[in-house]
C-alpha cells in the first residue's frame, strides 16, 4: 500500500488529514441520547439559574412576616475595580468627577451596600457635603414604600456601617474611636480605608499615598487598554495573513473528523458536566457547614473522567487523536502555533466583546423593565476573590485559571465535544455549538456570552488547524493568566 508523509508522520493513502482514519467512534444512539439528556439538563440548570435569580428575585427571598431586612454584602470585585479607577482618574483629569461617579453608580445600582460605598467615593471626590447628600438620598430610597412590595429596613450590619459613614461626613474621621475605625475597615475593606482619609487635607501624607495608589491602578488599566489595542493591530495583521494563506492552500487543517455515529466522546463530555455539578454542589455543602472552600481542590477529581473512552474499549492511540492529546509537529512548535493562533483570533474576540456590550445594555434595560431594579453588571465570581485570599488565594486562582481551565476545559470542550460534533457538522456549526455551551455554563451572566463565544471559536480554530489541543491549552492559559495578572495588580 502506498504511503504519503504528513506533519504527524507516515500515514496510509486513504487516511484523512492529521494522520488517522475517519473511523466511527464507539457507542450508539442510546448512549448519545442519555448523554444529550444529561448535557441539556446540566447546561440548562447552570445557565438558567442566574437568569431566574435576576428576573425573579422574589422566588429566592425568605418569606418572613414584617419588613424585609436589607443584609449587608461585601464589596464586589467590579465595584472595587471601577471605584479605584475612578478615584485615580479624578486626580489625573480634574473636572470629570460627575461622569466618573456615574460609572461608579452603574456598578452599584443593584446593591444597597455598594450604593453606600458609592457615597464614600463621592465624599472622597467631591467633599463630605456631597457624600452626606448621597447618604440622605440612599436612606430615603431604602425606606420609601413601593407599591406591591413589602417594606424594608436595614439590618444591623448595614445600619452600623451606614452610621459610621454618616458620622465621618458629618463630624469628621477624628470623631471615630479605634473600635469604629477597625469595624469600618473590616466591613468595607478598601472603601473603609478610603473613608478614613476622605476628609483629610490633600497634602496629608496618608491621603496622598492612598490617592497615589489609586492613580497607579488607573494608569495600569489605561496602559493595559493601549497594550490591548497594540496587540489587537498585530492580531488583525495575522488574521488577514491567515485568511490569505488559507485561501492559497498554504494552511491546511490537520484535524481529521470521525465518521458519523458513535457516542463515547459525547458521553465523556456529559460525565464531565455531571461531575462538575456534583463537585460544586458538594463543595458548597462543605463550605456552608464548615466555612472551608474546597472547590478549587475538588475540581481536580474530574481527572479520571478524561479516560472514559479507554474504559469503553477505545485504544490509546485513537483516544489521543480524538481528544487532541498528541504532540502534533512537536510540543514547542504547537506552543508557538497556539500563541500565534490566539493573537490572530483577537479580531474575533473583539467582535464578540462588542456584541457582549450591546447585549449587556439590552439585558440591563430588560431587567429594569421587568423587576423595576437596575440589573447587576456582568462579571465572573472569581473577580470578587482577587486580592482577598492571601498568597494561597493567588496561587490557587492562577492554578484554576491558567492550569486547570486550559487542561480540563480544552480536553472536554475542544477535545471530546468538538470531536463528536465534527462527526456530524462542519467546522462552523461545530465551533458555534461548542462555543455556546462553553459560554453558557460560565457564571458571568448572559451579557458576556458573546465575548466568551468569540474566545471559544478561536480555540476551535486552533484545534481544527493543528489537530493537537496543545495550542488551544496555551492560548487559553495565556488569555486567563493575562487577565488574572492585570486584575490582581489592580485589585490586590
Amino acid at each position: 500500500m502506498t504511503e504519503q508523509q504528513t506533519e504527524q508522520g507516515p500515514i496510509e493513502a486513504n487516511q484523512e488529514p492529521g494522520g488517522r482514519r475517519s473511523l466511527r467512534d464507539p457507542g450508539g444512539p442510546t448512549g448519545a441520547l442519555l448523554a444529550w439528556l444529561a448535557i441539556i439538563g446540566v447546561v440548562s440548570f447552570l445557565a438558567l439559574t442566574p437568569v431566574v435569580h435576576t428576573f425573579f428575585p422574589q422566588l429566592f427571598e425568605k418569606q418572613t412576616e414584617g419588613p424585609v431586612v436589607i443584609e449587608h454584602t461585601p464589596p464586589s470585585g467590579p465595584m472595587r475595580l471601577i471605584a479605584k479607577y475612578s478615584l485615580g482618574a479624578s486626580t489625573l483629569a480634574p473636572g470629570g468627577e460627575e461622569q466618573l461617579l456615574e460609572q461608579v453608580d452603574a456598578f452599584a445600582a443593584s446593591s444597597p451596600s455598594d450604593k453606600l460605598r458609592a457615597a464614600i467615593v463621592t465624599g472622597a471626590m467631591l467633599g463630605p457635603e456631597a457624600g452626606r447628600d448621597r447618604l440622605d438620598a440612599l436612606e430615603d430610597d431604602l425606606l420609601a414604600p413601593v407599591e406591591g412590595k413589602p417594606s424594608s429596613e436595614p439590618g444591623p450590619e448595614f445600619s452600623g456601617a451606614f452610621a459610621i459613614v454618616k458620622r465621618v461626613f458629618t463630624e469628621g474621621s477624628d470623631s471615630l474611636d479605634e473600635t469604629q475605625r477597625d469595624s469600618i475597615v473590616a466591613s468595607e475593606g478598601w472603601f473603609g480605608e478610603l473613608l478614613l482619609v476622605s476628609d483629610l487635607p490633600e497634602d496629608n501624607p496618608a491621603r496622598a499615598a492612598f490617592f497615589q495608589a489609586a492613580r497607579r491602578v488607573t494608569l495600569l488599566l489605561v496602559g493595559a487598554m493601549f497594550a490591548l489595542f497594540g496587540v489587537g493591530f498585530v492580531g488583525l495583521g495575522l488574521f488577514i495573513t491567515a485568511i490569505v494563506l488559507f485561501a492559497r492552500g498554504r494552511i491546511r487543517p490537520a484535524y481529521a473528523p470521525p465518521a458519523r455515529g458513535g457516542s463515547v466522546y459525547l458521553e465523556m463530555f456529559a460525565l464531565f458536566l455531571v461531575s462538575f455539578l456534583l463537585i460544586e454542589t458538594g463543595a458548597g455543602i462543605v463550605y456552608n457547614a464548615s466555612g472551608i472552600d474546597l472547590s478549587r481542590a475538588m475540581v481536580w477529581l474530574i481527572l479520571p473522567v478524561m479516560f472514559w473512552p479507554l474504559a469503553r474499549g477505545t485504544d490509546l492511540a485513537t483516544w489521543k487523536h480524538a481528544v487532541g492529546w498528541h504532540k502534533g509537529r512537536g510540543v514547542l512548535h504547537e506552543i508557538g502555533a497556539g500563541i500565534l493562533g490566539y493573537l490572530a483570533g483577537l479580531p474575533i474576540v473583539a467582535v464578540g466583546l462588542v456584541c457582549a456590550i450591546v447585549l449587556s445594555v439590552f439585558v440591563g434595560w430588560l431587567v429594569e423593565a421587568v423587576t423595576g431594579n437596575p440589573g447587576a453588571a456582568a462579571s465572573h465570581p472569581a473577580i470578587d476573590e482577587i486580592g482577598q485570599g492571601g498568597v494561597w488565594g493567588v496561587v490557587s486562582l492562577y492554578l484554576l485559571a491558567s492550569v486547570w481551565a486550559p487542561l480540563f476545559e480544552e480536553t472536554f470542550f475542544r477535545g471530546a465535544l468538538y470531536h463528536h460534533m465534527r462527526g456530524r457538522f462542519g467546522f462552523v456549526g461545530s465551533a458555534l455549538i461548542v462555543a455556546f455551551i462553553f459560554a453558557s455554563i460560565h457564571p458571568q451572566g448572559i451579557g458576556l456570552i458573546p465575548a466568551l463565544m468569540g474566545l471559544a471559536v478561536v480555540f476551535a480554530m486552533i484545534r481544527e488547524w493543528r489537530g493537537s489541543i496543545i495550542g488551544c491549552m496555551v492560548a487559553h492559559g495565556l488569555h486567563n493568566a493575562t487577565l488574572v495578572t492585570v486584575l490582581l495588580l489592580a485589585l490586590g
